[in-house]
């Protein structure tokens, strides 16, 4: 059963015996999960999945952090659609009552857009959503921060162009500002989506209007369909991916930490999909020095 068809039931059951007040609150708490999961498996998530959509949650369309209030009031949904899930749904349906998100013992994400994958999906891609999605896929950026990212936001320095985001996810957190910094491809692909402009955001829609998550998850999903690709490759494994290959190319995790924006190296760590051969060049940089006795 799709996270879809569980968030839909989940508000068929609740509209019997709540008001559409808090009904409405419980849409719209739940909404970022319902936006980058919908077509994913429910027994496919994985809990840093949904902690990502719930931090999502705590944010408007513009970055800023929402009041306490509402951001109490979308923690609540996802812990009644979790009870839901786990109390409430037929005993039969055993996958679901497995897959318990309160009992997961992983944070371990196992998909991710590889460049292959990106190439095949780009060919399916609105034109004015290639941009974004290509920084996307260069950067480690979350959705929120490339479809707020404004061309004011950027500094330029002897070599080094950064964007700098005063709003963003764990801003309340950390006190400090989101870096992006961009590499040699990501800086030709923000020159030709910024063109001769000197403000606004840095990635529009073809109406000249800014790219907001939601938006660019739609058009997402419909060419990742079109392209006949899993549907657990959601927007947001983009990030997933850029920092996989980070950390498979030998980058410190320190380092990719930060290029993630990352304020634990624990969650940075939740991204790495190393296998036997990246084992075995761990295992030969220990052996450096060694001499047999």
């Amino acid at each position: 059963m799709t996270v879809s068809e569980i968030v839909h039931r989940f508000l068929a059951h609740k509209a019997a015996t709540v008001t559409p007040g808090t009904l409405t609150g419980y849409r719209r708490g739940l909404f970022w999960l319902l936006a980058s999961f919908e077509d994913v498996a429910w027994e496919d998530l994985v809990r840093a999945d949904v902690k990502d959509a719930l931090q999502e949650s705590f944010l408007g369309h513009h970055g800023q952090e929402l009041k306490a209030a509402t951001k109490n009031r979308n923690r609540g949904a996802f812990k009644m659609l979790q009870n839901y899930v786990v109390d409430e749904l037929e005993a039969g349906e055993e996958v679901l009552k497995k897959h318990d998100l309160k009992n997961q013992k992983t944070d371990r994400r196992e998909v991710f857009v590889d460049w292959d994958d990106f190439r095949t999906l780009a060919k399916h891609l609105r034109r004015d959503a290639l941009p974004i999605c290509e920084f996307l896929m260069l950067t480690a950026a979350r959705p929120g921060e490339a479809c707020n990212a404004r061309i004011e936001d950027i500094e330029e320095r002897v070599g080094l162009r950064v964007v700098v985001l005063e709003e963003h996810k764990t801003a309340k957190k950390t006190g400090k500002p989101r870096r992006i910094t961009l590499n040699g491809e990501a800086s030709e692909v923000v020159e030709r989506a910024i063109g001769g402009r000197r403000e606004g955001p840095i990635f529009r829609t073809k109406r000249c209007e800014p790219w907001t998550p939601s938006n660019l998850s739609s058009v997402w999903r419909a060419a990742r369909s079109q392209a006949g690709l899993d549907p657990r490759l959601v927007l947001y494994t983009t990030r997933h991916g850029a920092v996989t290959r980070a950390l498979k190319a030998g980058v410190p995790i320190a380092f990719v930490a930060q290029m993630a924006g990352h304020e634990d190296m624990k969650t940075t760590q939740g991204y790495a999909h190393l296998g036997d051969e990246e084992a075995a060049k761990a295992a030969a940089m220990a052996a450096v020095g060694f001499k047999a006795a």
